[in-house]
């Protein structure tokens, strides 16, 4: 019988530790992201960010040059590909165009009320901005949720992916198909190497 009490109570103090009470988490309006104050800067200065916003009008050298549209992870921000923008702009090899995830960078009501089709949305948008303006050399790169974001949108043909050279996944959100790529870390120094 003792058993069956402890259990229950220990069952009830997890119920009720995982019970929220509607309020929003705490927010400093002074330094947050998530508050009404402070938003990502790509949203006030799109041109530091966004290639289709910086170059209006493209030359035929613009176009040729190869372009890498970064995508940031859940729940971060451009700032998370600010120093690959810079390395890009130091060496001139290549163009950046930094993606803000929709419903991120805003305010906590717009992240909560964000789905996941939403933080899609500016991904399609930009390339296809730069495809229409007649790019013809461009790559992905995304990091953590930036990755299936990226994947799901070729698979479904959201893009035309005529002008598009690589994919570039860092730390991705992907399930493998191969299931035992999941254990490799315990498994793989007992194996010798495989091509899986």
């Amino acid at each position: 019988m003792k058993k069956y009490i402890l259990l229950f109570l220990v069952g009830g103090i997890l119920l009720s530790s995982c019970s929220k009470e509607g309020k929003m988490p705490p927010i400093d309006e002074t330094i947050d992201l998530d508050g009404a104050l402070i938003n990502d800067s790509s949203l006030s200065h799109p041109e530091n960010y966004l290639l289709s916003a910086a170059i209006l009008n493209p030359t035929a050298q613009d176009l040729s040059k190869p372009v890498i549209i970064a995508v940031h992870g859940f729940s971060a921000s451009t700032f998370e590909w600010v120093e690959f923008r810079d390395f890009a702009q130091q060496t001139g090899d290549f163009y950046t165009s930094i993606v803000l995830l929709g419903s991120h960078g805003r305010d906590y009501e717009d992240f909560k009320s964000g789905t996941w089709e939403d933080w899609q949305k500016p991904i399609i948008d930009e390339y296809n901005a730069l495809r229409s303006k007649g790019y013809t050399n461009i790559s992905f790169v995304g990091s953590s949720t930036g990755c299936p974001l990226i994947l799901e949108a070729i698979k479904e043909e959201k893009i035309n992916a005529d002008v598009l050279k690589n994919i570039f996944l860092i730390d991705p959100i992907v399930v493998p198909s191969n299931k035992t790529l999941s254990v490799v870390g315990v498994v793989g120094p007992l194996l010798s190497y495989t091509a899986s």
